[in-house]
């Protein structure tokens, strides 16, 4: 009579294991927002004098993101992932395609994933790139316009495993503002990875970091140039589950192996690699 106790209790036990179990989630969430405003427009000849609107200088802007087009996304198993990429033209006359010191864009990007246990495994994978920036185009025979810019921008990575031994996720984001020289393979005039990217990963603790930032360059357009200022956020994740048993399955699972006497181990296996840049 003891000896059934015991084993009721035992069964009873890896029931609600596995029951708390599947109800444990991997997930991520990474978000970046950044405003890029025309701060100043000088003459290169006379620079202590400032210009808000040349007439010979043509400024217009534009924001970009389709999710079929600057985002990606993949799951498997019970995973979900969403992303984002607001943005808007701030233009006080009201034409993006006539823009003014004072006028500017405003952009965001992010994503969010969740991958939880099921009888298969589960993960969750998303990028959002969307884009945005300025079209400059100096009409003049004989001056040249510097522009001074100013960008301003926060963040936010997070990562949780509810069960780091089964589970992980990771989450990160990027910025940069460069010309239209890709190329060069350099962000000319800003890039938020020469400071550290940042990122939350379950393997390293996790949780959630925020961070926020400006910085301010500017921009030489000469007689009868064009110039291109591109602001460029972006924002990743990855969240891994492996499967685990149901929990009546557990259960009459433990109640066999237990009559006859035969013990089981769990193996364990690392899911998922990290997110690339």
């Amino acid at each position: 009579m003891v000896k059934s106790l015991v084993l009721i209790g035992a069964c009873a036990i890896v029931s609600s294991w596995c029951a708390a179990k599947a109800d444990a989630v991997a997930t991520y969430g990474a978000t970046v927002n950044a405003s890029l405003t025309i701060r100043s427009i000088v003459d290169a000849g006379d620079p202590s004098v400032l210009i808000g609107d040349p007439f010979d200088l043509f400024i217009g802007a534009g924001v970009l993101f389709d999710p079929a087009l600057d985002a990606q996304t993949f799951s498997v198993g019970d995973a979900t992932t969403q992303v984002f990429g607001p943005g808007t033209v701030n233009a006080a006359g009201g034409d993006p395609n006539d823009l003014a010191a004072g006028d500017g864009i405003v952009l965001s990007a992010g994503t969010t994933g969740m991958a939880r246990p099921a009888s298969e495994f589960s993960e969750a994978l998303s990028f959002s790139f969307p884009s945005g920036g300025f079209v400059i185009d100096n009409f003049s025979f004989d001056t040249t316009y510097v522009m001074e810019f100013g960008l301003t921008y926060d963040w936010r990575v997070e990562a949780f495993a509810a069960d780091p031994r089964r589970q992980f996720a990771v989450s990160q984001v990027l910025l940069a503002v460069d010309d239209a020289d890709f190329f060069d393979n350099e962000n000319d005039y800003f890039d938020l990875e020469d400071t550290g990217i940042p990122f939350s990963d379950t393997d390293l603790g996790g949780g959630v970091l925020t961070g926020s930032g400006s910085a301010t360059f500017s921009v030489t357009i000469d007689p009868f140039g064009t110039e291109f200022v591109l602001l460029f956020p972006e924002a990743g994740g990855q969240a891994a589950a492996e499967p685990v048993p149901e929990p009546v399955t557990a259960m009459l699972g433990a109640i066999g192996l237990l009559a006859v006497g035969i013990r089981m181990g769990a193996g364990r296996r690392r899911a998922g690699p990290s997110i690339q840049a």
